[in-house]
């Protein structure tokens, strides 16, 4: 019997991941928009930045300290909309995305604000 959370084989996003791993960037990108407060924008950012979990993972593993690690995206460049003002992602964000890579407690709480 199938969960109901199960979707039984079919793809249940927008985009399907292929075998040579077309749509893994899309993949991606909606797991960072799964963050609350994230735009298209921030997301965008993040993984131009860093076009896979695992490239931010190695990136986090070479910060030097917990400081370094939890700001390494705050300081990453949003592109603005048309007459929009630049802005970043920012530390909270950045924090929150560091822990969901880092952490090993499955009950850590990532937004603050919830």
């Amino acid at each position: 019997q199938a969960f109901s959370f199960c979707t039984a084989g079919r793809w249940a996003a927008s985009e399907p991941v292929a075998r040579d791993g077309t749509g893994l960037q899309a993949a991606w990108r909606r797991q960072i928009r799964q963050f609350s407060r994230v735009s298209p924008a921030v997301a965008d950012a993040v993984v131009t930045a860093f076009p896979s979990p695992r490239l931010l993972q190695q990136a986090l593993e070479a910060c030097s300290t917990e400081r370094e690690r939890m700001g390494l995206l705050a300081d990453l460049p949003v592109l603005p909309s048309e007459g929009g003002r630049p802005r970043r992602v920012g530390p909270d964000l950045s924090r929150r995305i560091c822990l969901f890579l880092t952490t090993a407690n499955p009950d850590l709480l990532l937004d603050l604000g919830s």
